[in-house]
């Protein structure tokens, strides 16, 4: 099977592809580590055909990619889309790339300019993933990672995005800090540790960084193991961010988690520890239907998809 489209995720340090049918179904995938200083001395074109071939994917066959291939240091950049915005027009501002014989189509990163600029690149997909077709859709939503995002909907408008660098922090702090020493050999986190810690932050967000140092006090005085220094030190972080985001997105309702692995177990658990309910949806999920959504309308793919579903009504 050949395939209506492909489908990319590329960040960072990641690059993930589906080849996919006109209805979302995957034909095959690949995940690579794309990082990209190394790309822009192999080629942006080079590296993804390079990765399409390992997929199979047809020369003729379209490309939508989401990510910082958009970006200034990207492959091409495509101006982000300033909010409010209307959840549904997001591929309309994707920007096909140029002298390519391929058909690749990059979305654009959301911005919001005033008191609190900010953006995000990438995430703007896993919403469209989640909420396209759904034009009165109000919710809040949280999409941890390295920098985690909070995002506002208010009747299918994206309004607000606010930004926690709390795995960036996490990182710097673990690696190139007065901390380091102590996180050193930590095999796992203490999730009791954790979640001790986020209720506290949570509580008094104000005294972190002397909760943070006290860390560094309890090593010396009690030899805590870095299981436990270093899930106290993530949970504090993580309190601080849930206290900033909950606070800032008021709602009764529940929060959107939208996270995979290991990190959605962790912040799930926070959310419950808060007693704050949360729905869970897996963020590699929402990327691919997010891409795979936008593709249906950058390629005109409805022709394709509404034949396959009579061919199966007919079965």
């Amino acid at each position: 099977m050949a395939g209506a489209f492909a489908a990319v995720e590329w960040g960072l340090t990641s690059f993930r592809a589906w080849l996919m049918e006109a209805d979302g179904t995957v034909i095959s995938q690949r995940q690579a580590s794309e990082s990209l200083a190394a790309v822009k001395s192999e080629g942006f074109s080079e590296t993804l055909e390079s990765n399409l071939a390992a997929l199979s994917v047809p020369h003729d066959v379209p490309v939508v990619i989401c990510g910082m291939a958009g970006a200034k240091q990207g492959w091409q950049e495509v101006p982000p889309v300033m909010l409010p915005m209307r959840l549904d027009s997001l591929p309309r501002h994707a920007m096909r790339v140029d002298g390519l014989a391929r058909d690749v189509r990059i979305l654009p990163a959301l911005a919001q300019r005033g008191a609190d600029p900010d953006f995000m690149r990438g995430e703007e997909t896993l919403l469209f993933g989640l909420f396209a077709g759904q034009p009165q859709v109000s919710a809040r939503i949280c999409i941890p990672g390295r920098f985690s995002r909070w995002v506002g909907l208010q009747g299918g408008d994206v309004t607000r995005i606010a930004t926690h660098m709390t795995g960036e922090m996490f990182s710097v702090l673990q690696r190139a800090s007065v901390l380091t020493p102590i996180l050193r050999g930590a095999e796992g986190l203490d999730e009791t540790a954790f979640l001790n810690a986020v209720e506290r932050a949570f509580r008094s967000p104000g005294r972190y960084l002397n909760a943070a140092h006290a860390i560094r006090a309890r090593n010396l005085l009690e030899g805590i193991p870095p299981e436990r220094a270093e899930a106290e030190l993530f949970g504090l972080l993580v309190g601080m961010e849930l206290s900033g985001g909950l606070r800032a997105f008021d709602g009764d309702g529940p929060v959107w988690l939208i996270a995979s692995g290991r990190l959605c177990e962790f912040y799930e658990h926070a959310f419950q520890r808060l007693g704050q309910s949360c729905m869970v949806h897996d963020a590699e999920a929402a990327a691919r239907e997010g891409l795979a959504a936008a593709a249906v309308q950058l390629f005109d793919l409805s022709g394709m998809l509404n034949g396959k579903r009579g061919r199966m009504s007919g079965a």
